[in-house]
């Protein structure tokens, strides 16, 4: 059996775990490479001298690259003499290498349990951990993968370098887990130790946006591009952050920005921008953008769900429902899309024979149960709110309406729908100010919106009658 070292891009758990089996086998060839001078036996056998021991033999076998005969011999030794430190840490080295995780972490335990507190010994031993964790995660054992990468916390800190990578890999652990207050203490703690590296920023970004805290994490960006400038997918996630603060013009210009100096941006780049375009009536350059996502990625659920939107513009209601069909094939728990096919339910209104438009009651019925399910898996997703809005809307009850468009702006200030529905049911509601404001808000956002032009010039001269 020979030894292989996996490699992924997937992941700085998996890009962890590689890292310490490459460190093991560089430590493994540091000590061959001290005693190779000693090892040729036709000259110590000419010169009378002693046989190789099995320490010696081992590192032969690991040089001819006979892995587990020099691990089943190194056992074989252990057995018969049971305090050997450099038979035991060659062996722990090795067992890491050839991802046997658990041995490998036995044997470092024993080594630090007998010998000297050692920083090496420690740094091993948490790199194993971090190792064994990321195997675990790779295999969506999460809560295993974080048990272990706990007893690596635990262990006395040294190296900050070493010590910050474990909170980074449990931070991604805790992100996939949805655990967005734990993940972002995670890589809080792990900036501490390791203050220099943007990615870690970055990553807390990340976890800050999805927790709504929206100016906290253009911070943590902003940080993170004073240690790399020219880094593409910060100004990305920047621009992104922007965008659901409500500052989408800024926001586009930066999206655009980082495309146009990345090599090779990312279809869901595009996407995103495209849906940014969208809020602004920029209906032809966001058609562009989601078809140069496609371009790049057929499989871009967000590209189709923006094609999706752009198609509910010129009502052809039933391509725009196969599109967000399409998104969720491709992701399947991508909600904003099943939440886009519930309000298509409601906008595809009947005809009474006077001319009168009108939901039917299984239609109206189906939006509601579709946009409560997704609610309930993910209270976060913005369309839904403002589909529920528009069911209360649909009801008469404008109050309530009015809060959940509310809601979805609180999720993301630069939704355009939101901003007007919310502004025609405060002047509903006689709260002609506030109602104003919120229409000349979305006009900010979309300027040749000319519906709301023509009603907020109604709501001002209701005011003007009023004073």
């Amino acid at each position: 059996m020979t030894l292989t070292i996996p490699y992924t891009s997937e992941g700085n758990a998996s890009l962890v775990a590689t890292d310490a089996q490459w460190s093991a086998m560089g430590s493994i060839w540091k000590q061959a490479s001290q005693v190779t001078h000693l090892l040729h036996p036709v000259l110590r056998w000419a010169r009378g001298s002693a046989p190789p021991t099995s320490y010696e033999r081992s590192l032969q076998l690991v040089e001819s690259g006979q892995i587990l005969k020099a691990i089943q011999l190194l056992q074989s030794e252990l057995k018969q003499t049971k305090v050997q430190p450099q038979s035991e840490q060659l062996l722990a080295d090795l067992l890491l290498a050839n991802e046997n995780f658990d041995q490998a972490i036995c044997h470092y335990r024993s080594l630090l349990e007998h010998a000297a507190p050692s920083l090496e010994l420690t740094t091993k031993l948490r790199e194993a951990l971090l190792a064994y964790s990321g195997h675990l995660a790779d295999q969506q054992h999460l809560e295993a993968a974080i048990a272990y990468l706990r007893q690596a916390i635990d262990l006395p800190q040294g190296d900050g370098s070493s010590a910050a990578g474990v909170y980074c890999q449990l931070g991604q652990l805790l992100q996939q887990q949805k655990q967005w207050p734990s993940a972002a203490t995670a890589y809080e703690t792990a900036i501490q130790l390791l203050p220099g590296k943007a990615e870690i920023h970055q990553s807390l970004g990340q976890v800050l946006v999805k927790q709504g805290k929206l100016e906290s994490a253009i911070s943590a960006y902003q940080r993170a591009l004073k240690l790399k400038p020219n880094f593409s997918a910060l100004h990305h996630d920047l621009g992104w952050a922007l965008y659901l603060q409500g500052h989408l013009h800024e926001a586009i210009r930066i999206l655009k920005n980082c495309i146009e100096a990345a090599n090779s941006a990312p279809a869901e780049w595009y996407a995103d921008l495209g849906l940014a375009q969208l809020q602004t009536g920029e209906v032809n350059e966001a058609g562009i953008s989601c078809l140069a996502s496609l371009a790049r990625d057929p499989r871009c659920a967000k590209a189709h769900f923006g094609l999706g939107q752009l198609l509910i513009t010129d009502r052809d209601f039933n391509t725009a429902i196969s599109r967000c069909e399409r998104a969720l094939e491709l992701q399947p728990d991508f909600y904003p899309a099943a939440a886009m096919i519930g309000l298509i339910k409601l906008m595809e209104k009947k005809t009474t024979n006077t001319g009168r438009k009108f939901v039917q009651r299984q239609q109206f019925e189906a939006a509601c149960n579709c946009f409560q399910s997704i609610l309930e898996e993910d209270p976060d997703v913005v369309e839904a709110h403002f589909g529920m809005g528009e069911t209360y809307r649909l009801q008469g009850d404008i109050l309530q309406a009015a809060h959940c468009y509310r809601r979805a702006i609180r999720l993301n200030g630069s939704y355009t729908p939101a901003h007007v529905q919310l502004g025609k049911a405060l002047t509903t509601l006689g709260e002609w100010t506030a109602g104003a404001a919120e229409l000349q808000l979305s006009l900010g956002l979309n300027p040749n919106n000319s519906e709301v032009l023509s009603l907020l010039e109604r709501v001002r001269t209701q005011l003007r009658l009023k004073r």
